[in-house]
């Protein structure tokens, strides 16, 4: 008994004649994999955007994903003084900049001056403070009581003070 042809219409527009399901996991059924037979479908649609954005900005807003730390902001701050160098250095020097010149060196600098700030505030909001660092070293210290030899405590303080910042370095020998 013949298998069923694959079905689909060539590009000539004579029907395929592969047999069903040829050079698929389904042989025998569906469409052949030159005719979509081994393609599990589009790819699906999900995101905020995905169903909005259209052709070179949704490739650009996909290349995005690909960014392994998106919270760091660095790149962004480079760019941004990059194109105010540039728009800068268009002006020679013995030419007066229009108003309206000013005000976009202005808005850029803003923007760089933003960016900079958010970058050492996102710093700031995971920098220990001393007080924690305190709480830590006190914690370790009861920690020590269960967990290292007494005979060796002295020690053991001596390098934690060693490794933490503003306490004096003390190692024991």
């Amino acid at each position: 008994m013949k298998q069923a042809s694959c079905g689909a219409k060539t590009r000539g527009g004579t029907p395929c004649k592969h047999e069903a399901g040829w050079g698929t996991e389904h042989f025998g059924e569906g469409k052949c994999k030159l005719h979509g037979g081994a393609s599990n479908g589009r790819p699906p649609i999900h995101g905020r955007y995905a169903t909005v954005l259209k052709g070179k900005l949704r490739k650009r807003f996909e290349a995005l994903n690909d960014d392994l730390d998106p919270l760091d902001l660095l790149p962004d701050l480079q760019v941004q003084r990059t194109l105010l160098t540039e728009y800068i250095s268009r002006f020679p020097e013995d030419v007066n900049i229009s108003g309206k010149d000013l005000k976009i060196i202005s808005d850029l600098t803003r923007d760089v001056v933003r960016t900079a700030e958010k970058i050492v505030r996102m710093r700031n909001e995971t920098v220990l403070t001393t007080a924690e660092i305190a709480l830590i070293r006190v914690g370790m210290k009861e920690l020590m009581k269960d967990y290292v030899d007494p005979d060796r405590h002295g020690a053991y303080l001596a390098d934690l003070r060693a490794f933490i910042p503003g306490q004096p370095a003390r190692i024991a020998s």
